[in-house]
């Protein structure tokens, strides 16, 4: 899963990041970055791959800053390149933040932006939609910006944020993932695991679901949803650096290159491939029961007819149903409507095709009666609530693995 190191105090930031987020290069990822408030706003760094890959692309670059938060991502929205790798920044450049988990609203609120503050997206990404969201509700105070935030957001996520006019302050949000604050020196820092800390802090908040954690250079403050602020006992951390090295070196290693059912795609192209196959051919074998009122295996024009409308259909809905491979199609509010003017632009092409006389003998179909064609299409249809179950299990099963 994605890993998540903040820092601020009045050494440069960006070292102890990318230290951090070394230690947490066990987990699987495909890229990484930093963001650091600079006297001259946010300063955002990120590449594709390793650490290694964001380490020489800022070699000899001044990357100065004393508050930071830095990112290793593993892809669920959007593919592994610079562009969609964290930190994300708002459209202004006042806002950045890095996000770990899945934003199951995040299609609704990207149109809710683009429609009503002509918010213009770079990335695929959910987590952007973090970014552009804080960066409209931002009126000088980054508490109230996430509290705002986190209110319209559904999912299960752990996100931080810095803001360029408050350049000693960094504010994370837990919602099902996890997250802790540490003390340092003089400093403070944000992490989603204890081993990204342990070189600098041995003592810890554990930050609880729906808290929000302040951190300065000189004090860490814990809120809870209704802002109310929280008393947390520190716990101190026994084990050391070295525990944690060798515990991590006896974990099986991973790889997020190993095969395309690292992180679920192999399946989805599977099991919706299946799925199209599957209703496309017995869409045939309906038309042909109907022609011959037999199911056995035979030449038949009406099933061809029926399963190249069926597959035309089925096709529709794919190609904007794979727009997310997470979101539900009926949170696209925006997509839905342009989906439907194509369901109608099409119906209207293939019933042209199909009843016109001249037009079927042009294309060699077979003349289909209206209840074929209706039935066609409801088989089309029922691809649809299929698939909604498999991205109902999958947005599940991520709420588990990000706990």
């Amino acid at each position: 899963m994605c890993g998540i190191v903040g820092y601020t105090g009045h050494e440069q930031a960006c070292p102890i990041i990318i230290d951090g987020l070394k230690k947490l290069e066990y987990r699987v990822y495909d890229s990484a970055g930093v963001a650091l408030v600079t006297s001259r706003g946010i300063k955002v760094r990120k590449k594709a791959g390793r650490i290694a890959n964001l380490e020489e692309s800022i070699r000899g670059e001044r990357m100065e800053g004393t508050t930071g938060i830095g990112h290793t991502r593993w892809a669920t929205h959007g593919s592994p390149n610079d562009l969609n790798a964290h930190p994300h920044m708002s459209m202004g450049g006042q806002i950045a933040i890095v996000h770990n988990g899945i934003i199951e609203n995040y299609a609704e609120l990207r149109e809710e932006l683009k429609k009503d503050y002509g918010i213009e997206f770079i990335s695929d990404t959910d987590s952007e939609v973090i970014a552009q969201l804080i960066g409209v509700l931002y009126e000088g105070k980054l508490e109230d910006a996430v509290y705002e935030a986190v209110s319209r957001m559904r999912g299960a996520y752990t996100f931080a944020a810095v803001a360029a006019d408050e350049p000693e302050k960094m504010v994370a949000y837990r919602k099902d993932t996890p997250l802790i604050a540490g003390i340092g020196r003089d400093c403070n820092f944000i992490a989603s695991d204890m081993t990204a800390l342990l070189k600098y802090s041995s003592d810890i908040y554990l930050i609880e679901n729906d808290e929000m954690v302040v951190c300065t250079p000189d004090k860490i403050q814990i809120f809870n949803k209704d802002r109310k602020r929280m008393d947390r006992q520190v716990l101190k951390v026994t084990w050391s650096m070295e525990d944690a090295e060798k515990d991590v070196m006896q974990r099986p290693p991973r790889d997020r290159k190993e095969s395309i059912f690292s992180d679920g795609l192999g399946f989805d192209i599977l099991f919706q491939g299946f799925v199209i196959a599957a209703v496309t051919v017995f869409s045939f074998f309906v038309g042909h029961r109907m022609e011959y009122g037999s199911w056995a295996v035979a030449e038949s024009q009406a099933g061809m007819t029926m399963a190249f409308l069926t597959l035309s259909m089925i096709e529709i809905f794919h190609s904007f149903n794979m727009r997310s491979r997470i979101a539900s199609l009926f949170t696209m509010k925006k997509q839905n409507g342009m989906l439907w003017l194509t369901l109608a632009f099409s119906l209207l092409i293939t019933a042209a095709v199909v009843f016109i006389p001249f037009l079927n003998k042009t294309f060699s179909f077979q003349p289909i009666s209206v209840i074929q064609y209706l039935i066609a299409l409801a088989m089309a249809l029922a691809v649809i609530p299929i698939v909604e179950v498999e991205k109902t299990v999958r947005r599940r099963t991520l709420r588990r693995e990000a706990k």
